[in-house]
């Protein structure tokens, strides 16, 4: 019989037991390494986002600086405008003419009166019609060269006789008298040529300072944007506002936030480095390609009077009359005032309004973004991860992964446009009406300069001053915004009143010389030390001030210099460390409408000094004529109503009522911060690096989101007429 013998063979169980260690031991570390390669592969992409985030708050930030010019040339024509309409024809002290009421309604005696009065002001009533204001400072109160006893300005188609001569009855008596008879009216004609010059100087004065300021802001503007439009790379690449290299700011967000794994590679052979490379959809692209500048004809009608042999009269021109121009310039009484306000010609060239071979000096209301081509970036980033395990098994160099990021600036206003539509593969707006309906008419290179009708109403400078506005400055009630500096000037001056127009205004197109610190804005220049202490020139400030209409349509820098150009509070040199250089050799990068390169005190002069210098004009018990020009940062002189026109600024997007939380609207929490601000910069020295001056609350212009290729694609961008797709997809 067969006997059964013991087994043995043993251990199949710790066999079987270390084979299903070892599998689980390599399913453990795939499923580590797989999720270590899935975290490196969401560090990619997160690196990749803010690196392209990175260069779209570059791109926001130039698209600010783009803006704020944009809107330092509004300002400019809003001086322009308010020069001629209220200030030049501040002369017409007559109550009638004609049985029409033609007093300036800032005078003394009744500018009160006209507050909240809507009618149209139009005094020069030529050839029976009604006329708008014509430009006439020939008065003493306006232009202290005049005597006092003449203002040919002060009434409507002016005109006196000669006196004539007495005839010869009365003997050797006659001789007197018909001598003093020739030098009255000798007297007469060298007034009537005199006011004719200084009418036609004045005109040419504030168009031509606009002229220059609009060159001056597009210069800047177009170096901005021949910035934006380089390629983002190391080599001469777009430059941030410290002039540094974006791409290498960028490239160094990307690196600092990959994880430990995505960097080990960094120092191997170079093909197997972390890399990012960013296209940019504007490289090369001309800045005209997609701001697109608003040429007008614009130009202004001023009183000219001819002298002939029964007298003097006044005659309606515009003010580049070529054919009137040669006999008002070559008239014996106005040489003497050309050898002072002009004595080389440049109000004259300045003043032109046929085109010319520097497009700069072309006039514009500013540019106008077109909607259709948008501002933006694409990050494309390499690495090769070499997580444990699944890196040793597929690729002992490490594994390659890609991330794409898209991000741009959103949210930012460079200002309106010309019309309230811009259709899909028009290079400029059309159609829908115009945005500001008080604009010239706008016009093209070709036509640039061509003007048929000197009486044509609508080539006279004006503004909307809200969404809307069909009147602009033509209202008594504008009229008399600054009204105490007609009635003050004219009967009841206070003690130690400012300068005249002569001192005020004859330099304010030789400033761009720069010897006179390139400040178009009146100055008194008898005051050496402060010429900026300047009744005319607070009024000025005061009129130009951000108002509803460019609060919508403009984002406006509450402290553009500080942030922008150059911070000299804590000794941080931005735009000035590399733009002034990219600038045409006569072009001075500096600060806005009221700042003074001349003067450290002045030099970063900005808008919320001109809202408080607003305040202060405006204010109606303000004493005699305004408190001296000043910076101020004290809460309590600029935060002093309900609603602040400097928070009214403060319309960006803005964070919810947390960090990182972004609520919606509707939610209640964004109404504690939007248009408002909670708490203000006070201390120069301890300035954050922010775009205005308020630390807690409302911000401004652009803000910055990551977007998909969808996006971009998509056929649902809309210029106001009908959608479509962008024209610079990447």
């Amino acid at each position: 019989m067969y006997k059964k013998t013991k087994n043995k063979i043993k251990g199949q169980i710790s066999i079987f037991l270390i084979l299903v260690f070892m599998v689980i031991f390599v399913l453990f570390g795939m499923t580590v390494s797989l999720t270590m390669f899935v975290h490196d592969k969401i560090n990619l992409q997160n690196a990749t986002d803010l690196a392209s985030y990175y260069v779209a708050t570059k791109q926001a930030e130039m698209l600010g600086a783009i803006a704020h010019n944009n809107y330092q040339i509004r300002q400019s024509w809003k001086l322009l405008s308010y020069r001629y309409r209220v200030f030049s024809n501040s002369a017409r002290t007559n109550a009638t003419a004609s049985g029409v009421n033609i007093r300036h309604p800032g005078i003394v005696d009744n500018w009160s009166s006209f507050y909240g009065d809507h009618s149209v002001y139009q005094p020069a009533d030529m050839v029976g019609t009604d006329k708008p204001p014509r430009v006439c400072v020939g008065s003493a109160h306006l232009f202290s060269d005049i005597a006092n006893v003449d203002n040919p300005c002060k009434t409507i188609n002016f005109s006196t006789s000669y006196i004539p001569s007495v005839a010869s009855i009365v003997g050797s008596l006659v001789g007197g008298i018909n001598s003093g008879v020739t030098a009255a009216n000798t007297q007469i004609a060298a007034t009537c040529e005199a006011v004719a010059y200084i009418d036609w100087w004045f005109a040419n004065t504030i168009y031509g300072a606009h002229k220059l300021e609009q060159r001056d802001r597009r210069a800047i503007i177009r170096a901005l944007a021949l910035n934006l439009a380089k390629p983002i790379s190391p080599d001469d690449g777009m430059k941030d506002l410290e002039g540094g290299s974006v791409f290498e700011g960028a490239r160094r967000t990307f690196i600092y936030n990959l994880s430990e794994s995505n960097r080990r590679l960094l120092l191997a052979a170079q093909d197997k480095q972390p890399t990012i490379r960013f296209l940019n959809p504007l490289e090369g692209r001309d800045p005209s390609d997609w701001l697109k500048e608003v040429y007008v004809n614009a130009g202004l009608p001023f009183s000219h009077f001819t002298t002939s042999g029964s007298g003097c009269a006044e005659q309606l021109l515009f003010h580049n009359n070529t054919s009137n121009m040669a006999a008002i310039l070559s008239a014996p009484a106005a040489q003497q005032y050309k050898a002072r306000l002009d004595p080389d010609d440049r109000v004259l060239y300045a003043g032109r309004v046929t085109i010319d071979a520097d497009d700069l000096y072309n006039v514009t209301v500013g540019v106008e973004k077109n909607p259709w081509m948008l501002v933006y970036n694409k990050a494309e980033a390499k690495v090769f991860s070499r997580p444990l395990f699944l890196g040793k098994y597929f690729d002992p160099d490490g594994i390659q992964m890609d991330a794409i990021a898209y991000s741009k600036p959103f949210g930012g206003r460079i200002g309106p446009w010309y019309n309230v539509q811009w259709p899909a593969g028009s290079d400029q707006s059309s159609g829908g009406g115009k945005t500001d309906p008080r604009l010239p008419p706008r016009v093209d290179l070709s036509s640039y300069g061509t003007i048929s009708d000197f009486n044509d109403e609508t080539l006279y400078p004006n503004y909307s001053k809200y969404p809307g506005d069909e009147d602009g400055l033509i209202t008594y009630a504008s009229m008399v915004m600054a009204g105490p500096t007609i009635g003050w000037n004219y009967t009841s001056m206070p003690t130690g009143v400012p300068p005249t127009a002569t001192q005020d205004y004859y330099r304010a197109v030789y400033s761009y010389l720069g010897a006179d610190y390139n400040d178009p804005l009146a100055q008194d220049f008898d005051n050496t030390s402060e010429p900026w202490d300047s009744f005319n020139r607070r009024m000025e400030i005061a009129a130009i001030a951000p108002d509803a209409f460019d609060m919508t349509y403009y984002s406006i820098s509450p402290g553009y210099y500080d942030y922008f150009i150059e911070d000299k509070g804590i000794n941080r040199p931005r735009l000035k460390n590399w733009l002034q250089a990219e600038l045409p050799q006569f072009v001075e990068l500096r600060g806005d409408l009221g700042s003074h390169n001349g003067s450290e005190d002045m030099i970063n002069y900005d808008i919320l000094d001109q809202l408080r210098i607003q305040d202060e004009v405006l204010a109606k018990d303000n004493g005699t004529y305004g408190k001296p020009v000043e910076r101020s940062r004290e809460p309590v002189e600029w935060f002093n109503t309900d609603v602040d026109a400097f928070a009214a600024m403060l319309t960006g997007w803005n964070k919810g009522a947390e960090p990182m939380v972004y609520d919606s609207a509707d939610s209640g929490s964004m109404d504690d911060l939007f248009a408002k601000c909670l708490v203000t910069i006070v201390d120069d020295n301890a300035k954050p690096k922010i775009p205005s001056e308020c630390l807690k609350g409302g911000r401004f212009g652009y803000s910055v989101k990551l977007i998909s290729k969808s996006y971009i694609d998509s056929d649902q961008n809309n210029g106001g007429a009908s959608p479509g797709n962008i024209i610079n997809p990447l």
